[in-house]
């Protein structure tokens, strides 16, 4: 067993999870957090008896309410699409696999193994979207 290319393998794995969980940190929810905590920081560098204080204030409880009101049960670690997930992983995990004996041998199949391999990693977080239909529009 080749265990440079084992190792290789584990290397690119751990910077794709890496890759996935700075992605993550982009979702929706996180996004609205950041929001309400700058909209919270700003709240306090406002007296109270000012007009903007009171906007800022709705604002923030429009956040709260949009955040924590009526939120959906979580399914199971918030996958909505098992095929993806396991789809992307599978090819993602092989790919990766091949594309490192491809580079080592110096052929150019290295670079089609690559780009499947980013195919299978760009459909992991497709996993964890719900699909358009189920998603409910609130506007």
């Amino acid at each position: 067993m080749n265990w440079t290319l084992v190792i290789q393998t584990i290397g690119v794995t751990v910077a794709a999870i890496v890759a996935i969980h700075q992605y993550s940190s982009r979702l929706p929810l996180k996004r609205l957090k950041e929001e309400l905590k700058l909209d919270l920081e700003i709240r306090d560098k406002i007296p109270a008896d000012s007009e903007d204080y009171i906007l800022v204030s709705a604002r923030i409880k429009e956040l709260v309410d949009s955040l924590y009101k009526d939120q959906p049960k979580p399914k199971f670690l918030n996958i909505y699409n098992w095929d993806d997930l396991l789809m992307g992983a599978s090819l993602a995990a092989f790919s990766t696999y091949f594309t490192l004996i491809f580079i080592e041998e110096h052929s150019y199949w290295g670079l089609a193994t690559a780009f499947m391999a980013v195919v299978g990693f760009g459909m992991i977080p497709d996993a964890f979207k719900p699909a358009e239909s189920t998603v409910e529009k609130t506007h």
